[in-house]
């Protein structure tokens, strides 16, 4: 496989975290094939990573499940939702005379805004249950993938740059979820796959 194509394999597999649990992938977890289909992509692409550890973290399904729950889904508070408008001012734009323009915690802002055109100008379409959230993290990652595939070095430069930079502070209120330990792995994980990606491009 090219380069760009093992890339944009990486990221659609880390976007599969970010999904509620299936009983498909959690086995393809707990057998340890998640684990090792990375270890083998990262090695493709030079990242210097580790084996990820995805199979040790995990609990069992149904307990992946509540922990899915807790973490992204607002059961209980604190919780993390993952989407990139809630860790960024609502708009830059001072044109919104709103009392929430300049506030954090509210989706559909800027960021939001921005990948719906790119998904328009790419003519793609965002599912329908990523409606009102086009920058969650799973469409981030994934359109990742698109991008990697089919668009200029230097737009995903922009990309990572422009849509990842929040993934500090969403892991800062991740760890104050109770039973949370495997998507802060996660997490963990997928920045460094960000940083190692960042490097590569960076040489260019």
């Amino acid at each position: 496989m090219k380069r760009q194509e093992v890339v944009a394999e990486i990221f659609l597999i880390l976007a599969e975290f970010y999904k509620y649990p299936t009983e498909d992938f959690y086995n393809n977890i707990i057998n340890g094939d998640v684990d090792k289909q990375l270890a083998e992509l990262f090695k493709a692409v030079n990242y210097e990573l580790e084996t990820p550890q995805f199979s040790f973290w995990v609990r069992d399904f149904k307990g992946l499940r509540a922990e899915y729950s807790s973490s992204f889904l607002g059961i209980t508070a604190p919780f993390a939702v993952p989407v990139e408008s809630a860790y960024k001012v609502w708009t830059n734009d001072t044109s919104f005379q709103i009392p929430i323009a300049n506030s954090k915690g509210y989706v559909m802002g800027d960021s939001a805004l921005h990948i719906m055109h790119l998904f328009e100008h790419f003519q793609l379409q965002i599912p329908e249950e990523y409606a009102q959230m086009p920058d969650h993290l799973t469409i981030l990652l994934e359109l990742y993938g698109f991008i990697i595939k089919e668009r200029s070095l230097q737009q995903c430069k922009v990309f990572l740059k422009d849509h990842f930079d929040w993934l500090g502070d969403f892991e800062e209120v991740l760890k104050k979820v109770d039973k949370s330990k495997f998507y802060i792995y996660v997490v963990d994980v997928l920045k460094k796959v960000i940083r190692e990606e960042k490097k590569y491009l960076e040489k260019l």
